[in-house]
C-alpha cells in the first residue's frame, strides 16, 4: 500500500508543480523491483516467513533503508538517479533458486 500512496503523492505533486510525471515515477522503480522480487521469493519459500521472519525482515528492512540514503545522497551530491545497488544481490539469487533449480532437479533421477 506504501507503494501505491507513494505514486499517488508523486503523481499530485507533478501535477501541481506542472512537470512531466513519468520521470519521477521512474524514481519508484527501484522500490517496485525490490519488492516484487521479495514477493516472489517468499511465496516460493514460505518457510522463511514462517521460520525465519526477524532476519528476513531484518534484511529487507536493510535494503529499504540503504536504497532510501543512497537515493538522498545521491539527490544531495546532485549525482545521477541509483537504480541499483549491491543489496539485492540476495534476492536476484534467491529468485535464481526459485526459478533454475527445479529445472536441475528434473534432472536427476
Amino acid at each position: 500500500m506504501h507503494l501505491i500512496s507513494s505514486s499517488l503523492n508523486v503523481i499530485d505533486a507533478c501535477r501541481a508543480s506542472k512537470k512531466p510525471v513519468l520521470p519521477a515515477l521512474l524514481g519508484l522503480l527501484p522500490f517496485f523491483t525490490v519488492s516484487g522480487m521479495a514477493y516472489v521469493f517468499l511465496s516460493h519459500h514460505e518457510e522463511f516467513v514462517h521460520v525465519h521472519l526477524l532476519p528476513t525482515a531484518l534484511y529487507l528492512g536493510i535494503v529499504f533503508a540503504y536504497m532510501v540514503g543512497t537515493i538522498i545522497i545521491a539527490h544531495v551530491a546532485q549525482k545521477d538517479f541509483p537504480y541499483w545497488n549491491i543489496t539485492w544481490i540476495p534476492l536476484i539469487l534467491g529468485l535464481a533458486d526459485v526459478y533454475i533449480t527445479p529445472y536441475f532437479r528434473e534432472l536427476v533421477p
